[in-house]
């Protein structure tokens, strides 16, 4: 919990460039994930995405089955989300992670300037190609572009 507190410390003083990528700090060895926002500033009313890039190590894959989720807790900044978009791998229990899953978001028309907040939830599933073994998994805190902070509390298992 440290170790992110500083690294969320770090970022709100580090400038933004053109393209923000901001790798995951979870403790998965297995599946590491890059969180972006696609659109760099974000005003009243955007619509934007939110992208995850998986990046499963050799000899694990991220699961289409059961299927991916993501939840936004935050109605204060959010208007409303889209369907999330997960591509299949040519094994359709599988997610194409050469590509991002995307979730469409349109934000509130009366949000302010300044930093915001968004809370939620993110579970996935990823398994080991050589031993067999699945496990369900949610990362911590990323920081995203834009002034967002989009924060996945760790759910109780």
């Amino acid at each position: 919990m440290k170790t992110i507190l500083i690294l969320i410390t770090i970022c709100l003083f580090i400038p933004y460039t053109q393209q923000s990528t901001i790798k995951s700090s979870s403790d998965n060895e297995h599946v590491n994930i890059n969180i972006t926002l696609k659109n760099q500033t974000i005003t009243g009313g955007d619509t934007s995405e939110i992208l995850f890039d998986f990046k499963p190590a050799k000899g694990y894959h991220v699961n289409a089955i059961p299927i991916l989720s993501v939840k936004i807790d935050s109605n204060n900044i959010v208007a409303s989300t889209g369907k999330l978009n997960i591509p299949s791998a040519k094994n359709k229990e599988y997610v194409d992670t050469s590509k991002p899953v995307k979730l469409p978001i349109i934000f509130r028309k009366d949000l302010k300037n300044g930093t915001h907040y968004l809370k939620g939830t993110l579970t996935y599933f990823y398994c080991s190609d050589a031993e067999g073994w699945c496990a369900k998994y949610n990362p911590g805190v990323q920081k995203l572009p834009a002034d967002l902070l989009l924060e996945f509390p760790k759910f109780a298992e």
